[in-house]
């Protein structure tokens, strides 16, 4: 049984705005009252979010939707029935957690 198909899209001018607000309050929330960012300083989180942040989102989607591409390429080539490749996901090492 192949993965499920995972429709990645690009995101909505409103998602990636949301994003970035929430990524400044983040700032603002840690630096408190003690060191308040500037508005030039938040006009710089805002454009660093949006020139690495948000490539880096895009590139995992794509990097997951070809790992998955490739997985169902190699069930394809050992010729695996779905009930095997069942097997295989259900038996398989956990995943790593990131360090």
């Amino acid at each position: 049984m192949p993965h499920a198909t995972v429709m990645m899209t690009p995101d909505s001018s409103t998602q990636s705005c949301r994003r970035r607000h929430n990524q400044v309050g983040e700032v603002k929330r840690i630096r408190d009252n003690m060191q308040p960012l500037s508005s030039s300083g938040l006009h710089a989180s805002r454009d660093e979010y949006t020139r690495t942040i948000e490539p880096a989102r895009a590139l995992a989607a794509e990097t997951l939707t070809l790992e998955r591409t490739l997985s169902d390429l190699v069930n394809q080539a050992y010729a695996l029935p779905p009930a095997e490749i069942t097997l295989l996901w259900q038996t398989g090492p956990p995943p790593l957690l990131p360090t």
